[in-house]
């Protein structure tokens, strides 16, 4: 069960907090074009750099923006980002950038105010993440490689969740609820005394999801119809059952910072395990704890800023399913693993029962070094070192190799647990890894500005990696600027995809190699006339040793392997109007071309061709309509998949709020998939057995959200304000140092 107290005190906080007279103005929505290309964002070089000069294509979300289009999670913001595609083809959700897709989809790098959210087993992000927005100031979106900066991971994007400031400032107690049973509470609060200041964010949800998401047939259909049985539970409703709670507190004085963050989610699996069944009663539950502690000072006659860093986390993951219904029948070999060539038929009078926990450690040490001495250069120098851990305390089954006996399953209890044995799906692992960063912003001239940087990581497992980028800035006219950058990057293997072993579907494979990525990248940024903006982005890149599950004879099922590659390219158009202030209506269009590199053929599930519309219009004093309209197409097939390919999604989202009927109080309408539309995401096709699910999986269908906040105190941070300094020039570093 979840940690109730956790939950609660979301709630109970509403009724604690005092509330005062008068309300914040949001600043970010009254900036124009220009003024927002100013904002200082820090993901892209890990300082504080205006983001019209970051080395890379970026997209960054305010907290004034998603608010004004209704967003209410991390996931609803990204999924209206130019150039990003959220689906759950695998069973979970997953963030594609560039077209890079793979079973597990871990070529995108999660971080927290700069620190690596990814957890180890599958190097994702954790399997139920659904992480809401209290606590948030922006999010930085950087698409393309970044392991220059962030090593592993960064490989087609990067995604920089960064939080509200500490000190004293805007508070708001927010409620929201309406479909699905849904209902949210958030708490932002911060205060300071002396030198030290303090900031904590609170929220709770709880959702029963879409029940209208019916599947009719499931693989259980399938083994029905070859073994002659009835057990599928379909036609059903995929379960989407959601319980978080989100704790995060900052802490700092003077240059000493210290944050901690909780998240939680007991939720209900999608579609269970790797088995594509129908499991009303599956858990997946998710934890993370996250803490980390920076010291920052200045040598001033160096000219040096320098931060130290020290990172604590654990990830925690519980997974209770029964992949396969009650009465199931499948084929079982002598040495107990489920094999369709050469198993006896057994029944399973329980189900296809599976119980584990994970538990992931990540302990890191870094210092960073930023140096201006050098006039017109940027300096900085990145060192670190990190151990990762994975445990499995708890691994409980009714199948595979030392479980079945005399071809029949133990009975359901007691499930022994073989944590400790070789029975387990994870042995106990862990690594370390160091590395070591250069790079040098270099503001040539006024028109010029060239970005170099090398990053080497060493790894105890599989090896070194090292990895360049070179980015060249041009600002050809006041109104023109031109952005050419060529970088490498790579991805660690999982340890699910080096261990995991004993399992019915997929297995690890210890030989693995890092996956490499080499990308060239050509922006253009060209304002048009007053309040009009364009922002173009081509690349092209070739992906090697692509880490992915296939058949490896003569072992049964999939296992991870080092495939071919992939030879990608393709572009994003965003253009942005803003009439005036508090008004903004922006459009974008993505194309995509990845192929097999050794067959030349489009990879499956990948969109070709992607087109949003979204912006918001204050039509009357304190009245706000925003809205988001999104168009996904061009989805392939796997090979020997018999149906045609996938159709088309579009679907909008509209959002109405007002904040003119008291100081302070805002009272909020959205709806998510006005139209309804029958959105679906590909499943995929098992050789030998047919489509997973041949109907694929239902997406959300439409959702109705109320909304009450009240906001009170001066902003959570100074107005919102461009970097200001002489062209040619880079950032001071009182500056650098005060926008992480």
């Amino acid at each position: 069960m979840m940690n109730k107290k956790v939950l609660q005190a979301s709630w109970t906080c509403l009724a604690l907090l005092p509330l005062a007279a008068t309300a914040a103005p949001r600043e970010v929505l009254s900036l124009s074009l220009e003024e927002l290309s100013r904002l200082p964002v820090t993901a892209a070089a890990g300082f504080a750099q205006p983001r019209s000069e970051v080395p890379a294509a970026i997209h960054v979300v305010r907290a004034e923006q998603w608010e004004a289009l209704g967003a209410h999670s991390v996931w609803q913001v990204l999924e209206h980002v130019p150039g990003l595609y959220v689906t759950e083809t695998f069973g979970t959700r997953q963030l594609v950038a560039q077209g890079l897709l793979t079973t597990t989809n871990s070529q995108v790098l999660w971080l927290l105010d700069g620190l690596p959210l990814n957890e180890l087993g599958h190097s994702g992000p954790l399997p139920a993440w659904d992480k809401g927005l209290a606590g948030l100031d922006r999010i930085e979106v950087i698409r393309g490689p970044l392991s220059v900066i962030h090593g592993s991971n960064a490989f087609s994007a990067v995604i920089n969740l960064v939080s509200l400031p500490a000190g004293a400032g805007e508070n708001r107690v927010a409620v929201r609820g309406g479909s699905f049973d849904t209902r949210e509470a958030q708490v932002d609060t911060g205060g300071s005394t002396g030198d030290w200041r303090w900031r904590l964010s609170l929220e709770g949800r709880r959702s029963d999801g879409d029940r209208g998401r019916r599947l009719h047939r499931d693989q259980q259909s399938t083994f029905d119809a070859l073994f002659g049985t009835q057990v599928s539970l379909a036609p059903g409703a995929l379960p989407a059952r959601d319980e978080v709670a989100d704790v995060q507190l900052r802490l700092e004085w003077r240059d000493s910072s210290l944050q901690y963050w909780h998240w939680r989610n007991d939720a209900s699996a999608r579609l269970s395990g790797g088995a594509g069944a129908l499991d009303p009663g599956s858990r997946i539950d998710s934890m993370i704890d996250h803490l980390a502690l920076r010291q920052g000072g200045e040598f001033g006659a160096l000219k040096t800023r320098w931060e130290l860093e020290g990172l604590l986390q654990r990830h925690d993951v519980y997974l209770a399913s029964t992949g396969l219904p009650p009465g199931t029948t499948l084929p079982v070999a002598a040495d107990g693993n489920i094999d369709f060539v050469a198993g006896t038929p057994v029944i399973f009078p329980e189900g296809i029962i599976g119980i584990s926990r994970e538990e992931m450690d990540r302990r890191r040490l870094g210092l960073n070094l930023i140096n201006q001495a050098w006039s017109g250069h940027t300096l900085r120098l990145s060192l670190g070192h990190e151990w990762q851990e994975l445990r499995e305390p708890e691994s409980r089954r009714n199948f595979g190799p030392g479980i079945l006996g005399n071809g029949q399953p133990v009975p359901l209890q007691p499930l022994p647990n073989l944590a400790g044995t070789a029975l387990t799906f994870l042995p106990d692992v862990d690594r370390e890894l160091a590395f070591v960063a250069l790079q040098d912003d270099w503001h040539i001239n006024e028109a010029w500005l060239l970005n170099l940087g090398v990053r080497h990581d060493h790894y105890s497992d599989f090896g070194a990696s090292t990895n360049p980028r070179a980015s060249l800035h041009w600002q050809a006219t006041p109104a023109t600027k031109l952005r050419f950058g060529y970088g490498t990057a790579f991805r660690a293997p999982s340890f699910n995809e080096q261990y995991l072993r004993n399992n019915r579907s997929i297995l690890g494979n210890p030989a693995l190699q890092p996956e490499e990525l080499t990308s060239r990248e050509l922006g253009l940024e060209q304002t048009l006339g007053a309040g009009l903006h364009l922002d173009a982005t081509v690349f092209q890149y070739n992906a090697r040793r692509l880490i992915d599950y296939a058949p490896q004879p003569p072992a049964v099922g999939l296992r991870a392997q080092n495939l071919a590659g992939r030879d990608g390219e393709g572009g994003t158009l965003e253009l942005a109007w803003q009439p005036h202030p508090g008004t903004q209506l922006n459009a974008n269009a993505t194309l995509w071309r990845v192929e097999d590199s050794a067959t030349g053929a489009r990879v499956p599930f990948v969109p070709g061709v992607m087109a949003g519309v979204n912006g918001w219009w204050e039509f009357a004093p304190g009245w706000t309509l925003g809205g988001a309209l999104k168009h996904v197409g061009d989805r392939r097939r796997e090979a020997g998949d018999p149906r045609a390919d996938l159709g088309d999604d579009t679907w909008a989202d509209l959002h109405l709020h007002t904040t003119g009927l008291a100081p302070g109080l805002k009272l909020g309408l959205t709806v998510q998939n006005v139209a309804d539309a029958d959105l679906r995401d590909a499943n995929r096709n098992t050789p030998g057995l047919g489509p997973t699910v041949p109907e694929d999986v239902p997406l959300t269908g439409r959702a109705v959200l109320l909304e009450a906040s009240y906001t009170w105190g001066a902003p959570a941070r100074e107005p919102a304000q461009p970097l200001q300094r002489l062209e040619g020039e880079p950032a001071p570093l009182d500056v650098l140092a005060g926008q992480r």
